[in-house]
């Protein structure tokens, strides 16, 4: 490939790119306009369940970046071994986060219910089932992108998004949900994003052969990732329990108001 093709290809994928970012992050803020067919109190758990879905992320937030040099970098079929391994290493112990995220809420439902306001738990529900394509998802990304398939990296991303904004809207506005209603239109745009990464990244984690070879080097991952989620999960923890928390309090003065 010329040099002036490399940068013709360059810019065009990068410029899809940048477009699929903003389109999902738009689509993913307008879910919000229907908040003007939830009741108030509804419409404020709502957007708490969005913060504490972001908190369950924290885990993943480095795995793509990772995957992403590891893909990108397996050459030799030893590599590819060990990509196979890792993948699959990796998937396996984000369900085992996930999994204790559940128990550990379910064994203080009662109190986690209490401090949300959560009259159905529902809606408390759905999010924990949202926490495992959350998890899951930044790893079948990171592959598209080390494998340099662009387009659909940015087709999952703005799948995402699009697929959030229709199915709340549908959800809350025809059927008149409510917090457990658009919850649920999130998960499904989450679980149709995670399934297409993973349909088009599906050469690497359901190899047949290799992931027996493979090594899978727990020091050096935790080295690698220890410092990405640290960095980006100490600004996302903040933004989100600070809105949690306010969230939380508004609550209060209002049952307090209403007394």
């Amino acid at each position: 490939m010329s040099e002036a093709d490399s940068k013709r290809t360059f810019y065009r994928q990068g410029s899809w790119m940048v477009m699929a970012t903003f389109v999902s992050g738009l689509l993913m803020f307008a879910v919000h306009i229907f908040g003007g067919w939830m009741s108030r109190e509804e419409y404020g758990l709502f957007v708490t369940l969005l913060q504490i879905l972001n908190l369950m992320m924290i885990p993943a937030l480095g795995l793509q970046t990772v995957f992403a040099q590891q893909t990108a970098a397996a050459i030799e079929p030893g590599q590819r071994h060990d990509l196979v391994k890792s993948t699959r290493k990796i998937v396996l112990l984000c369900l085992y986060v996930w999994l204790a995220i559940v128990a550990a809420v379910l064994l203080n439902q009662v109190a986690v219910l209490e401090s949300l306001k959560i009259d159905q738990p529902t809606a408390l529900y759905v999010t924990l089932l949202l926490g495992l394509p959350q998890l899951w998802l930044p790893v079948l990304l990171g592959i598209l992108q080390g494998r340099q398939n662009f387009a659909w990296l940015g087709g999952a991303a703005i799948i995402n998004g699009a697929g959030r904004f229709v199915a709340v809207g549908i959800i809350v506005t025809l059927l008149s949900g409510q917090a457990a209603g658009a919850t649920t239109g999130v998960l499904i745009g989450l679980t149709t994003a995670c399934l297409l990464a993973g349909w088009h990244g599906r050469q690497t984690w359901l190899a047949q052969s290799g992931a027996s070879q493979g090594n899978f080097d727990a020091k050096a991952w935790l080295t690698r990732i220890v410092p990405l989620t640290l960095g980006m999960g100490a600004g996302l923890f903040m933004l989100s329990a600070d809105m949690i928390a306010a969230a939380r309090m508004a609550s209060m003065q209002r049952s307090m108001c209403s007394v």
